[in-house]
């Protein structure tokens, strides 16, 4: 079944010429909505990439001037304007029917490759014809040596996950490929036929998990997809949308996967997934949460028609280290004097501040910190100064007072222990600034 729609407007049936020899062989496509503060790393980034790939953004009807910006910056061409918000698919579709390279590389407006790694993935999709896609090893924006994503998980359930996310990880390990369950729409690097032949996204999945949608496609097509870690990127974590939007867009998107392909001939509602789903949506109700925009959004995909059921490809299982660690909330000061903010690894709740398997910390002067942390079992770790290791600690069972010195910057506290990546709970934190 293709998804590829026909245009809409005049501008959007405008249909660039076919690549030249000696022209690149891939199209970046960047989809953007109000993205106006994320523009100029996105233009510096197309920069960068100008003699390996072509950009093509399609804009989602922005209301804040995200398409003049762009404009602005680009060659004639370059840029489609939406007539409408059709969701992240809808554009990316739009943009697809205008390829005429080869490859086509999906890039989120928040996210960044350079050119070695970009032309790395494409010599890996040049070395291996039945791989449909490959993605680099992204970190984080701000915090680059904690995973954002190596690869698409995919549970038994169909509920999609970002390999290794939010797991401290300085060390990519084996450059060479791996095979992945699928890959990532913020980067990864595409053959422009197999998005083609699989009639590309589905567009009834506004945003979040249409990649998990493709994937299973692609998979079911007889194709493969691959991790390359030795190439990397970054990528910014909910930029695009608020949380409560985002949950509201997952609980739909994850129920119109289980519907086409959990639900059988008649890709009804499976009870399992239904009942999951009002679980959660009491649970939300429980803690004072608002509820009707996540409920409006299940009734909307149990009544969405013309569902056709599609098979799913084998799937693997992923590994320990495979799995998702836990989401950042918002930063805060670690200590009174506010020059020590908390990164990804901490949270901080009504029973005190915590950390799983590791916690970033963001330094405004150099100095020594001074932490009362305690363990239910002993740990050996270490603090690191973004990817270089520093000094070691030993945590014995109970309570122990570590002592570092820390510079300015970006650094983390880290146990060894990568894999369970156990809770070690703060009991006080002090800063010592250096006279």
């Amino acid at each position: 079944m293709s998804f590829l729609t026909p245009p809409r407007g005049p501008d959007e049936r405008r249909t660039p010429p076919p690549a030249e020899g000696g022209s690149p062989r891939i199209t970046a496509l960047v989809v953007t909505y109000n993205a106006v503060r994320l523009a100029p790393s996105l233009i510096e980034t197309l920069g960068r990439l100008e003699s390996l790939a072509t950009p093509l953004i399609v804009d989602n009807a922005s209301s804040d001037g995200t398409a003049d910006m762009l404009e602005r910056a680009l060659m004639p061409g370059m840029l489609v304007r939406s007539g409408w918000n059709g969701g992240f698919g809808y554009a990316n579709n739009l943009g697809l029917m205008r390829v005429r390279t080869p490859y086509t590389l999906l890039l989120n407006a928040d996210a960044r490759i350079g050119p070695e790694s970009l032309s790395a993935l494409e010599a890996r999709l040049d070395a291996s014809p039945g791989t449909a896609a490959v993605q680099p090893r992204l970190g984080l924006w701000e915090w680059p040596e904690v995973t954002a994503g190596r690869g698409l998980g995919i549970t038994a359930g169909l509920r999609g996950f970002d390999l290794g996310f939010m797991r401290f990880e300085p060390e990519p390990g084996n450059p060479g490929p791996r095979p992945v369950p699928g890959v990532g729409a913020a980067v990864s690097l595409w053959r422009t036929r197999v998005l083609r032949s699989v009639g590309g996204f589905d567009e009834r999945f506004f945003m979040y998990f249409e990649d998990v949608d493709l994937c299973l496609r692609t998979a079911a097509a007889g194709y493969s997809f691959e991790l390359l870690p030795g190439a990397w990127g970054l990528h910014m974590v909910g930029s695009s949308s608020r949380r409560s939007e985002a949950e509201a867009w997952e609980t739909r998107s994850a129920a119109l996967l289980a519907r086409k392909y959990l639900g059988g001939r008649a890709a009804r509602m499976p009870v399992r997934t239904a009942f999951g789903e009002f679980r959660d949506i009491a649970r939300c109700a429980l803690r004072g949460r608002p509820l009707f925009r996540r409920l409006g959004a299940f009734v909307s995909a149990v009544l969405e028609p013309s569902i056709q059921p599609e098979r799913i490809p084998r799937l693997p299982a992923p590994a320990p280290t495979d799995l998702p660690s836990i989401r950042p909330g918002r930063p805060f000061h670690l200590d009174r004097g506010g020059t020590v903010t908390a990164g990804p690894g901490w949270s901080a709740s009504g029973s005190g501040v915590s950390f799983s398997g590791y916690g970033a910390m963001s330094v405004r002067s150099p100095g020594t910190v001074s932490i009362l942390l305690e363990s239910d079992i002993p740990h050996t770790g270490r603090l690191w100064l973004g990817a270089e290791p520093g000094p070691a600690f030993h945590l014995p069972s109970g309570r122990t007072l570590v002592r570092l010195p820390v510079p300015a910057g970006r650094s983390y506290l880290a146990l060894d222990d990568r894999v369970d990546m156990p809770t070690v709970r703060m009991l006080y934190f002090d800063f010592e600034g250096r006279e």
